[in-house]
């Protein structure tokens, strides 16, 4: 199996993105003070309950408990970034027409990313097929990426401890070690539809085109040396990829086929009203 992967996200920045990708990740690494508060409360109410009055405990319970819950706000405001966008007429059509592309997307009954993928040297035990992957869930929605308050919400695409937001100006990619930020400009789009055969349930928007068996013979049958060699269905999906030349590297795999080629136009349109 050949990975399929981004670069680290810290290796994605662009020039004009500096200055918010260093308060985002300063703001994502620092520490949660509220937890420091709730630890050192577990001693010092053990110590209150087995020592003091009754009354004198309490007290401290109901203190500790006011005081975590405000280390917590503290914490929450702190580690908050506040974006606010006031579009003109050009981008907030541009913006507009994105969300509408993305939601095409989220509307799809299944979607996943592939991590890895390899081809086939033996087709008659892999169903026929060229090649395999491996895959796992991926969603697109619209929301706002983790710890940003703003007066818009934003297309996303989210697998694992992954997440893409489509800012009005700029990408904002969050994994475990950070967040990175990729112009509109540097952004690749590119899809296309490909037959797959499907060892799983197919969704009910998905097209079926075909079917093969689990194991097949050198004219397409079934091979009767098998038992249980059961038909598989060959469905057409969409396979979207992401790229830039900073090493973003998503490809997502999409129940329905071709819906990437108005997300590649409107992404290409969003670089056309930003600036340069």
């Amino acid at each position: 199996m050949v990975a399929i992967e981004s670069a680290p996200v810290s290796a994605m920045q662009d020039t004009s993105s500096a200055e918010l990708l260093s308060e985002l990740n300063s703001k994502a690494n620092r520490p949660s003070y509220w937890k420091w508060t709730a630890a050192g409360s577990v001693p010092a109410l053990w110590f209150a309950f087995s020592t003091g009055p009754e009354w004198l405990a309490l007290l401290s319970l109901a203190v500790l408990v006011v005081l975590t819950i405000y280390m917590s706000v503290r914490d929450t405001v702190a580690k908050t970034s506040v974006l606010f966008y006031d579009l003109d007429a050009a981008n907030e059509s541009a913006f507009e027409a994105l969300h509408e592309a993305f939601q095409t997307l989220a509307g799809c009954r299944r979607a996943w990313r592939i991590n890895a993928q390899a081809a086939v040297y033996d087709r008659k035990y892999h169903a026929g097929a060229g090649s395999v992957v491996n895959r796992k869930d991926a969603q697109f929605g619209k929301g706002l990426p983790p710890m940003v308050k703003s007066n818009l919400e934003v297309p996303y695409a989210k697998s694992g401890s992954t997440s893409i937001y489509y800012m009005p100006d700029r990408v904002l990619l969050y994994s475990p070690s950070g967040v990175g930020a990729i112009s509109y400009k540097d952004l690749d789009v590119s899809g296309e539809s490909r037959r797959f055969i499907e060892d799983g349930a197919v969704p009910g928007d998905a097209q079926v085109v075909g079917h093969t068996w689990r194991y097949v013979n050198k004219g397409g049958g079934p091979d009767r040396r098998f038992k249980n060699n059961r038909q598989l269905p060959i469905a057409l999906y969409e396979e979207l990829a992401f790229k830039s030349p900073s090493g973003l590297n998503e490809l997502f795999q999409l129940s329905k086929h071709s819906v990437s080629a108005r997300v590649r136009a409107e992404v290409q349109r969003m670089s056309s009203v930003l600036p340069a």
